[in-house]
């Protein structure tokens, strides 16, 4: 959850963003996971949603994130921060907290580097390595980590993000 005010506006980068609506300290916390509004599921979960309801799965992707093999759907308005490989100035901590990695002034958009945060086979991470992850999940295990070491985290950072 969100533990400083924000507020959504027109991206600059993609669709909806998030705003800072107050000025923030370099290192302070700004998100924080509260069980009120932030669900934790495995990748069996996942993969069994694809393959029982995939209508359901597009919205979840599109709200939730991968990092430590856990998928996280947030339902605040973090689930509209929108990825930067230049220009992230928020990224989490080994705790597991997203911090501001430099001063954010009032009005500026939180921006956070997707390739770091989150996990190989998170689906925007996939989506951004034109792996359809729809697909992705309805493979077997073996196929999937197949697909997951063919991806060099070299490639990750050479490609053009904003």
């Amino acid at each position: 959850m969100l533990v400083v005010p924000t507020y959504l506006a027109q991206s600059g980068v993609h669709g909806i963003g998030v705003y800072a609506g107050v000025a923030i300290k370099a290192g302070e916390k700004i998100w924080e996971f509260n069980p009120a509004v932030d669900f934790v599921y495995g990748s069996r979960w996942l993969t069994r949603l694809c393959r029982e309801s995939p209508d359901v799965v597009d919205y979840f992707c599109l709200y939730s994130y991968k990092r430590k093999n856990q998928y996280y759907y947030v339902t605040d308005n973090a689930r509209f921060i929108n990825h930067s490989t230049r220009d992230a100035n928020i990224g989490f901590t080994e705790e597991g907290h997203e911090i501001a990695l430099r001063d954010i002034n009032v009005g500026e958009e939180f921006l956070e580097d997707y390739f770091i945060s989150y996990d190989t086979d998170d689906c925007f991470v996939l989506e951004m390595n034109s792996i359809d992850w729809r697909e992705y999940f309805s493979l077997t295990a073996n196929k999937r980590k197949r697909i997951l070491d063919n991806i060099s985290y070299a490639s990750l950072f050479s490609q053009t993000a904003v």
